[in-house]
């Protein structure tokens, strides 16, 4: 049977689907090696099995033969879906409520009494909502920070793949053992792994986790071999709090409750302390990492941790900007993740990339499509999706292009794609 150039059938005659099916653009984007002009994709059950230009291809392979698909795309770009290494999908029901503050710690108290305002119903719409967006926008793959396991079941129903960071939260001994208690209850009542969603553990932040609830975390057996994350030098007052002490930070701890009145300052940075506490490593998602010295980053090359940024929700807080040509410098692998919709205006991660591009020109596009691709998938541990290699079984996308001649296809599809028309190759 005869197939049109979109690789709909001519007639409705019922047919076998084609097990094997060559994806055809004027431009590949593997990510992992130089852009391919005139290149195909092969697809068998999901899995790439080939690339390269579509003449030498053709030469190899017989796409007429019987199973088989050839899909013109036409102008434009296939690459990788995208990856969304962090953002807080339960907090979706707070998109518009809570204004930025000059001061982040009265923005993180509004944030809180916010989010106990909200139904469980408002919860639960505000997830379905950002997972329709997630997709509409290329991302398919998502790193989720929840604290209450509202998202696991709505992700698990979705296209998306991904996992689920349950957030510990606990800075005095009464708090550690009902948060631990309520994660042991989510592991128990939900598979570790269903419908390519896997649970793991993040912590919320250096001065919200105690040492001791540090090391129960190391030592859990949902830290060893999993991807960890966790907000790192975010604000200016987390440095402060963990060198001398703030009062800004002990103040919101006691007014939770959650104060340790025996805790000393370790009179360490954000990233010292980390180190100190044996959290960093090659499985550790470092989020923001904003507020970092030289020897930080020393110690985050050498400790091979991941570095995500979330730069337009920095800015919303006003808490500053990722050293991120000093990572790169450094060879540290950088991620990318959008936030909450509770400090950023959308879930898109074309608007995340080109808002870096737009205060960091120095990075090239192509950097930054690393960034929501291979390293992101690097981070989350998906080692078979983010770029098209042999093997991989990563989703891909193919974004529509026009007038590229002359440019560099990274720039064009950063300047001139920006997900609109977004197409997914399934």
């Amino acid at each position: 049977m005869p197939y049109s150039e979109m690789g709909k059938k001519i007639d409705d005659s019922p047919e076998p689907i084609p097990q094997r099916t060559f994806h055809k653009a004027t431009h590949i984007l593997p990510i992992s090696s130089p852009p391919i002009y005139d290149g195909i994709v092969v697809l068998e059950n999901g899995t790439i099995i080939d690339v390269g230009p579509s003449e030498f291809i053709l030469q190899t392979y017989n796409p007429v033969q019987e199973h088989s698909l050839l899909v013109e795309h036409g102008e434009g770009v296939i690459l990788p879906c995208l990856v969304n290494a962090h953002t807080h999908l339960e907090l979706s029901c707070l998109s518009g409520k809570v204004s930025p503050k000059a001061d982040f710690f009265s923005w993180i108290k509004e944030l809180i009494q916010a989010r106990q305002r909200c139904s469980q119903e408002e919860v639960e719409k505000g997830i379905l909502s950002s997972i329709k967006e997630l997709l509409k926008e290329g991302t398919g793959l998502v790193g989720d920070v929840s604290n209450t396991g509202s998202s696991i079941l709505p992700l698990r129903k979705s296209n998306l793949i991904g996992r689920v960071f349950i957030e510990a939260i606990g800075f005095c001994h009464q708090k550690e053992r009902e948060n631990q208690k309520f994660i042991e209850s989510i592991v128990a009542h939900t598979p570790f792994e269903e419908k390519d969603i896997t649970l793991s553990l993040a912590a919320h932040a250096p001065y919200t986790v105690s040492s001791r609830y540090f090391q129960i975390l190391h030592n859990s057996f949902m830290y060893k071999d999993n991807p960890f994350s966790i907000h790192l030098a975010e604000s200016p007052e987390e440095a402060i709090f963990l060198s001398q002490g703030s009062e800004k930070i002990t103040s919101l701890l006691m007014e939770r409750d959650a104060w340790d009145p025996d805790w000393v300052p370790p009179r360490k940075t954000p990233v010292a302390y980390l180190f100190q506490q044996g959290i960093l490593g090659s499985r550790t998602i470092c989020v923001h990492v904003v507020q970092v010295s030289d020897e930080d980053i020393d110690i985050l090359m050498r400790t091979k941790s991941h570095v995500c940024l979330c730069p337009r929700s920095n800015h919303n807080l006003g808490v500053g900007l990722a050293p991120v040509e000093k990572f790169l410098q450094k060879g540290i692998s950088v991620c990318l993740g959008t936030d909450s919709l509770n400090s950023n205006t959308d879930l898109s991660m074309w608007q995340e990339m080109m808002y870096l591009k737009k205060i960091v020109p120095s990075i090239s596009s192509a950097q930054i499509l690393k960034m929501a691709t291979l390293s992101g998938a690097m981070a989350l541990g998906k080692t078979d999706f983010g770029s098209i290699e042999v093997g991989k079984h990563t989703p891909l996308l193919f974004v529509p292009l026009i007038n590229t001649c002359g440019k560099d296809i990274e720039d064009a599809l950063l300047f001139e794609g920006q997900g609109r028309g977004v197409q997914w190759i399934l």
